[in-house]
């Protein structure tokens, strides 16, 4: 990967394969973390003057992950076309379209609700958990107990 230019204070790298390829967000020459890649440098500069003209959004988004347990609030930073880039450094390419809702669904009911449920789920783990560590003690103390009786051998 070598440095081709710094536009707009964006470096813009090339492959081996002749791709032009930059990281807008970290800025980074890494190529797995590339905002935009293109076999046209001008292609690249093009999507650098809409990725540092456009106004940044300000929307807030929650991404809701159901398995996780987890409700996170994304603010948009920055937006190219449709592609929403957030302050944690993830774009719209990194979430499902299911996960991400606005912010305003926090005022419902059915959102308080989730909350609670998420909580429940938090804590019903936990004492799971709980549950498990003792388990693990009873039996440990359950062998211990055994140990010392007499044991009968047959002969």
């Amino acid at each position: 990967m070598k440095l081709v230019e710094e536009y707009k204070g964006v470096k813009i790298f090339i492959t081996n394969n002749n791709e032009f390829y930059c990281d807008a967000i970290e800025n980074s020459d890494i190529y797995r973390n590339k905002t935009f890649k293109s076999y046209k440098l001008e292609s690249i500069e093009k999507e650098i003057d809409l990725f540092k003209e456009d106004v940044v959004d300000g929307n807030e988004y929650y991404e809701i992950n159901i398995h996780n347990t987890s409700l996170k609030l994304l603010k948009v930073t920055n937006k190219v076309d449709r592609r929403l880039f957030f302050d944690d450094g993830t774009d719209t390419n990194s979430y499902t379209r299911t996960s991400l809702y606005p912010k305003k669904i926090e005022k419902t009911k059915a959102f308080k609700q989730l909350k609670v449920a998420f909580k429940t789920i938090v804590d019903t783990r936990k004492q799971i958990g709980d549950l498990h560590k003792k388990q693990g003690e009873l039996i440990s103390e359950a062998k211990s107990k055994l140990s010392l009786l007499c044991q009968v051998i047959v002969a």
